[in-house]
């Protein structure tokens, strides 16, 4: 029978890979999520709040901030 063999499990699930990822600031966070989902840095005051409110989850993470602007780019009905 063909397949991977037991040891080799064993051994990559012993593997323990660790990755520093260094968060950004709220201001840093704020002005990537403008620029690239508004497309440009003079952001409606209005909407400054609602932008805060979207980030705060995401902790400064950068994957978090691209998967919510794919998101709100593929969701464009959004009201304020």
């Amino acid at each position: 029978m063909g397949g991977i063999d037991s040891k080799a499990i064993k051994y990559w699930s012993e593997k323990v890979y660790e990755i520093n990822i260094e968060e950004l600031d709220e201001e840093k966070n704020m002005k990537l999520f403008i620029t690239h989902y508004y497309g440009q840095e003079d952001f409606p005051n209005k909407l400054i709040d609602v932008g805060k409110n979207i980030l705060r989850p995401c902790n400064g993470l950068l994957l978090s901030l691209k998967v919510i602007r794919v998101f709100l780019r593929e969701n464009k009905r959004l009201r304020y």
